[in-house]
């Protein structure tokens, strides 16, 4: 837990992370920051380098990994980030929810509603997937916002895509979003290295 505060202050000091009222004028889409935390679910973690956009971007990227891994979305708006969304562009990988395993800063203090009415923890596991997602009411907007998940493989499954997306509250819905960033499971006795790049499906 303190690991996790530490990790939590550094994170949003960087970041800035200020109160803001929310623009519904901006046109212009969120800054997105993602990261594949390869060689084990933490921020203590060799990561790889951040894939940077403020448009829907394919990362292009494959890299080996253990079971379980991490992710981190980092963004940035100055006219406030309304919701971050980590998750698997297809079946293979399931998410794990505990608070070390899955956390945002800053973290909200009401829930999420799901578009079938179900209301689910913030941050927490978009219902019926293993998406997760962080979102902030307009009275509670911030410049910045940080999501952190914990995935592992399905039995039988060896490589998967991942994908991470921004909203900020304009009107014009424009998002920052990376797609296709492939990860490929290390197994005991492969002599793949963990954090090198993969061949891509």
């Amino acid at each position: 837990m303190v690991i996790r505060r530490i990790a939590l202050g550094l994170s949003v000091a960087f970041m800035g992370c200020n109160r803001v009222t929310p623009s519904r004028d901006d046109p212009s889409a969120p800054r997105l920051e993602f990261r594949v935390y390869y060689e084990r679910p933490s921020f203590a973690s060799r990561a790889t380098r951040p894939v940077l956009t403020t448009n829907s971007m394919a990362a292009d990227r494959c890299v080996y990994v253990v079971s379980p891994f991490a992710v981190l979305a980092t963004s940035s708006d100055n006219g406030g980030i309304a919701s971050v969304v980590i998750g698997p562009s297809s079946r293979g990988l399931t998410v794990r929810s505990s608070s070390m395993e899955l956390f945002a800063a800053p973290s909200p203090d009401t829930p999420q509603t799901h578009t079938d009415g179900r209301s689910f923890a913030n941050p927490g596991i978009v219902p019926d997937s293993n998406d997760i997602r962080v979102s902030f009411p307009p009275e509670r907007a911030y410049d910045g916002a940080l999501l952190f998940g914990t995935y592992e493989f399905a039995p039988g499954t060896a490589v998967a895509a991942l994908r991470a997306t921004v909203r900020n509250f304009g009107a014009t819905g424009a998002v920052a979003e990376v797609y296709n960033f492939y990860v490929r499971r290390v197994d005991s006795g492969s002599s793949a290295r963990v954090g090198s790049d993969c061949q891509k499906p």
